[in-house]
This record gives structure tokens, C-alpha cells and sequence, in this order.
């Protein structure tokens, strides 16, 4: 398969490729697969193709990264791969209830780097509870521990469309900026259409109480802040409070960045300032995702009103302005990823 004639969109390869790929079952690597091959780290790094060499560039300006890592470890790998520079930390929350191979082999592959690490407290999570977002903060703590620029959270389902260098580039162009999205939950729940109500996440949120001092909105959980953001999130009276009473929220860490971002007042270093009542996913840097909002199609499958990207969404992939892009499944559409990894080590 050669990947430039489908993200220049030629139909008839595309074709061909979508037809010979629908009886074709992808069997992915197995925790087991990672630990053997780490029993040597020189061999591992080597024939996995890390990256072990930057620009001075780099090196004057890491970036944390943390990780929620699910059970596709395969996915997981190939991320932490594609976005791994000796100049940069890392963060892996592996989930508590996870096979104990699961986080064997990722332990496994973490101590083969400095600057890898499993977090120090493993949460078990459930989809849409606290233990989310408590899994992010737990990735926070341990970052701070170390110097770096700027944070990004992801996901084991995600992958970069930026180098590192083009990350780095973009991030100094920020200037200190944070980038987080946002607005008014009134607007932001048409794209979900698989809650039951208009008032789903407002019902939720009124377990809650009454907030104070923050500008309530709702957003994207994916996040690009500098240090003075995340560390007002981890030690500020105010921020602490708020997280706590987030406890009883559904999708708490849909709203915590977000609120305390949008809440001009508090004079956070690179957070918003402006009058826009709101600021997009299209608009924040941190993702790119195409929503089953009946405005973009998908020629992958929409799962929980996400698209799993298909063959046809590589040619948006590879021109979007964002650093990272979601969402992959292990075992749907391989090419896909495999394309875009291919297309991202060239550059």
C-alpha cells in the first residue's frame, strides 16, 4: 500500500484499499510483545525507531506531556513514539483496573527512558466520572516535579500532526499563551446526540451547588497551557476548592480548564482576555476531532459521536493546524494510522 495517493484523495486507490481492507481483521501487539522486547532497551529503542536526537531549539524548550493510557497498548506505544524526544517529559497514567500485563509492559517500556514515567498514583477510571479527570491531575502533579514549558494532555487514542520542532515552533509563537476552549453550556450541547436531554450536563451539574468566582463554562477536556496555568490549577486555595466540588459533576475536566481559563479575573499568565462569549474546538489548537454534529461526514464510524478516522479523513488529517489529532481504535482501519505515522516521520 502506498499511502501519498490516498491523502491526496485519488478515489480509485482509495477505493481499492477501503474494498480489500474490509475482510482484513488487524491483530495488535500484546502486552507481552512489549515486555520481551524491552528485556533489552538499547534493541527496543532501536527497532521501534525512537527518536533520540534534537535540536538545540528543543532542548531550550521541553514540553510535559501526560498520557491517560486505556487497554490498546499498541496505540499507546506508537503515540508515545511518535511524540518521544529525550528532551520532553512524560506522564503514563495507566488505568488501576487494567490488566496487571498491561502496566508491566508499559512500566517495562517507561524504565527504559529518563524521562518516561508511569504517574505515582494509579486511579481506576470510569468514563465520564471524576476518576477522568483525577487521572489528568495525577499526570499534573508529577510533571511539576520537573522543568518544562508547556503542558499537553492526551490520550493513548491520539496522535500528532506536529513534529516535536513544529510543536516547539508553534509554542514559542504563543508567546505564553495557553490554549483551551470553551463557552456557555447552552452552546455546547448540540453536539453531543446522545444525551438524553437538553439539560443533561445543567441536571448534573446541580449536584454541585452553587459556584463562585469562576466564569461557569463548558469545553474540550484537551489542553495546551503553559506552567504558570498548571500550576494554579495544582496549588491555588480557589482551584483546589473547585475541584473537589466537581467531585458529583459528570465530565468534571469538561469544565474545570475551562472555567478557571475563561475567568479573566483571577490574572492567570496567558489565559483568555478577551470578549469572544466562547472559543471553539475548531478554534483551540490542542485537537482536532470531527463530531457527528451532521456538518463534517466520517468515512470511519462515529463511537460516542466521534469519529474513528477512515481512510478518507487522512487528507484533513495531514493539513489541519492543530498539534494532535483523535480518535484511533487499534483494530479499525489500520492504514489509517499507519499513513498518518508514516507521513509525520517523513516530515
Amino acid at each position: 500500500i502506498k499511502c501519498e495517493p490516498l491523502i491526496s484523495q485519488d478515489q480509485d486507490e482509495t477505493q481499492r484499499i477501503e474494498s480489500s481492507l474490509k475482510d482484513y481483521d488487524k491483530i495488535p501487539l500484546s502486552p507481552e510483545f512489549y515486555i520481551n522486547v524491552t528485556t533489552s532497551c538499547d534493541r527496543y529503542i532501536q527497532s521501534r525507531g525512537f527518536i533520540t536526537e534534537v535540536t538545540q531549539e528543543e532542548w531550550d524548550f521541553p514540553i510535559a506531556f501526560g498520557i491517560l493510557g486505556h487497554e490498546e497498548i499498541e496505540l499507546l506505544e506508537r503515540l508515545l513514539r511518535a511524540i518521544y524526544r529525550p528532551s520532553n517529559f512524560y506522564f503514563i497514567h495507566v488505568d488501576a483496573k487494567a490488566p496487571k500485563s498491561l502496566l508491566k509492559a508499559v512500566s517495562d517500556i517507561t524504565n527504559c527512558f529518563d524521562n518516561v514515567h508511569v504517574t505515582s498514583r494509579l486511579v481506576t477510571v470510569k468514563w465520564g466520572k471524576y476518576s477522568v479527570f483525577q487521572a489528568d491531575l495525577n499526570c499534573m502533579d508529577d510533571a511539576l516535579k520537573f522543568d518544562w514549558e508547556y503542558f499537553i494532555n492526551l490520550a493513548g487514542s491520539d496522535f500528532p500532526l506536529k513534529t516535536n520542532l513544529e510543536m516547539v515552533t508553534i509554542l514559542k509563537a504563543f508567546n505564553g499563551a495557553s490554549s483551551i476552549t470553551g463557552g456557555p453550556f447552552r452552546y455546547c450541547n448540540y453536539l453531543l446526540d446522545f444525551q438524553p436531554s437538553p439539560t443533561y450536563y445543567l441536571d448534573r451539574m446541580s449536584k454541585v451547588g452553587n459556584i463562585t468566582g469562576f466564569t461557569f463554562m463548558k469545553g474540550s477536556q484537551h489542553i495546551v497551557a503553559n506552567r504558570k496555568f498548571i500550576e494554579f490549577l495544582r496549588t491555588a486555595p480557589e482551584a483546589l476548592e473547585f475541584a473537589e466540588r466537581l467531585k458529583k459533576a459528570l465530565h468534571p475536566h469538561e469544565t474545570f480548564y475551562n472555567s478557571i481559563y475563561f475567568s479573566k479575573h483571577l490574572k492567570i499568565p496567558g489565559s483568555y482576555n478577551g470578549s469572544a462569549k466562547m472559543i471553539s474546538e475548531i478554534d483551540g489548537m490542542a485537537r482536532y476531532k470531527l463530531w457527528n454534529s451532521g456538518t463534517q461526514p466520517c468515512s470511519g464510524k462515529f463511537v460516542h459521536a466521534i469519529c474513528i478516522f477512515g481512510i478518507q479523513e487522512l487528507a484533513l488529517l495531514t493539513k489541519a493546524p492543530h498539534v494532535f489529532c483523535n480518535k484511533f481504535h487499534e483494530d479499525f482501519m489500520p492504514i489509517v494510522l499507519d499513513c498518518l505515522e508514516s507521513w509525520l516521520f517523513d516530515k
